[in-house]
């Protein structure tokens, strides 16, 4: 009996173990539970300004074959989330879906060829240690050339990355953030509008103006020929108004009058 019950019992503790395969109708309440609790696209930025966000197309990969057509979306990320919204989106939006890249495998492959399918151009891809949202990897399409570089570059930073580290970079308000002693936080988009190469940033002084800095040349004002003309004018009939009044304020001589 002894035996029967601890057999019983290292069954259950397996069955346990064991992940339950869902339903389909059980997937669809998980991923309807699990969108509802992502966070709105306002809320993905950092004090309100996303770390790097753009148009893309995606589609998930099968080795170096696209598994369908590359479907388009607007791609926020912050930290070592990427959030897939809706193109158009509105701030109050929810993602359709999002990656974890923390530890992800980030390739530039540019021109993807798999005859006799067409050719796809400007792409990159993306392979987890795990799979998400169905597959380990996925392609995705950049505008531009220039657009690639930008998304392979940062995407290729940010997977080694800590997250304190990619905070310190984006956000000022984090600990080991770009904050000058003894001033506001910045952000660094704010660092490099402030360099003003100009002949107004280098040789005019800053401004305080309701809280900002401003710097800006003060135009002299070139009085043109006609309004010295008018000046001119205006100057003698001063002069001649004062010689009018003077010569009614000055007493008049007495004439002698002949009585008949």
């Amino acid at each position: 009996m002894l035996r029967r019950k601890k057999k019983g019992k290292d069954e259950e503790v397996q069955g346990e173990g064991k992940k339950k395969k869902l339903t389909a109708a059980e997937k669809k309440k998980a991923e309807a539970e699990l969108r509802a609790n992502l966070p709105m696209r306002s809320a993905v930025g950092r004090r309100g300004v996303f770390e790097i966000t753009g148009e893309l197309s995606y589609t998930f990969a099968v080795g170096q074959i696209p598994g369908g057509q590359f479907y388009p979306v607007d791609v926020v990320i912050k930290g070592h989330l990427l959030y897939l919204f809706e193109l158009g989106a509105m701030p109050s939006s929810k993602p359709r879906g999002f990656f974890m890249v923390k530890r992800a495998t980030v390739t530039e492959i540019g021109i993807l060829q798999n005859p006799p399918l067409p050719p796809q151009t400007n792409v990159f891809k993306i392979e987890f240690a795990k799979k998400q949202m169905g597959h380990r990897a996925y392609f995705f399409k950049a505008t531009s050339n220039k657009e690639l570089k930008r998304w392979v570059t940062d995407l290729s930073w940010r997977v080694e990355e800590g997250e304190r580290k990619i905070a310190a970079k984006f956000d000022p308000g984090s600990r080991g953030g770009m904050q000058p002693k003894g001033g506001a936080p910045e952000l660094p988009w704010e660092r490099r509008k402030k360099i003003d190469e100009t002949e107004a940033g280098i040789e005019v002084g800053g401004e305080r103006v309701m809280g900002m800095q401003v710097k800006y040349e003060v135009r002299q004002e070139e009085e043109s020929e006609d309004e010295e003309e008018a000046l001119e004018q205006a100057a003698k009939l001063a002069q001649q108004k004062k010689k009018d009044k003077a010569k009614k304020d000055t007493p008049q001589s007495r004439g002698t009058f002949k009585m008949g």
